[in-house]
């Protein structure tokens, strides 16, 4: 039987610049996002008109269009946006244009390949179980010498005031840890360190 230690620490709630930019993390599933999507989400355009006159449909056609992308919404995705600025959005990315008014909107979207849906956040948590806006990176990390259950206490000293996930197994050697990028980092460091052969931690 599988010795699992699950350690939830609940710290500040804070959203992914990224593993790999953010709103490529926030796909749900395990699908690729296709080059062309993440071209046209780079797509960095002059200027933008947007008003919480605007409704939510128009606004993602208009967006869709601007950046030749696929873009379906679910049925209940209705209403104004909820933004306000008394000038055009100027020199924005489709993505960061996109991902700050389904934030303000309380929506979500998941990429798959070359479609992009647009749903509520609430929607979103059903179906993968996690927030939309949660930016914290997944590491599994895999021991060679040192017990997972070893090192858990100083990963958890670490994370004081912070939201991290730990979860280790003995039997695999495996570590999982879901932390915001740069914690993560310093996790890693502290286990390279830690995860040496018995006498040349004696040295």
């Amino acid at each position: 039987m599988l010795r699992k230690i699950v350690a939830l620490l609940l710290g500040v709630m804070v959203f992914c610049a990224s593993c790999n930019g953010s709103y490529l993390n926030k796909s749900g599933g395990e699908t690729k996002i296709s080059p062309e999507i993440k071209r046209a989400l780079d797509k960095r355009i002059p200027s933008f008109k947007v008003s919480n006159e605007m409704d939510i449909r128009v606004f993602l056609s208009n967006l869709a269009k601007e950046g030749n992308l696929n873009i379906i919404c679910a049925e209940r995705i209705k209403g104004k946006v909820s933004i306000f600025t008394t000038e055009e959005l100027k020199n924005v990315t489709l993505g960061e244009l996109l991902e700050s008014v389904l934030i303000l909107n309380n929506l979500a979207m998941d990429i798959k390949g070359n479609i992009i849906t647009i749903m509520s956040a609430a929607q979103f948590q059903d179906i993968y179980d996690r927030n939309y806006d949660d930016k914290r990176c997944p590491k599994m990390i895999k021991l060679k010498y040192v017990k997972p259950s070893a090192i858990l206490n100083f990963i958890m000293d670490m994370a004081i005031g912070r939201k991290i996930t730990v979860i280790v197994d003995d039997d695999t050697m495996n570590i999982y840890i879901k932390a915001f990028p740069d914690k993560l980092k310093e996790i890693e460091l502290i286990i390279k360190k830690m995860d040496v052969p018995e006498n040349k931690e004696e040295e």
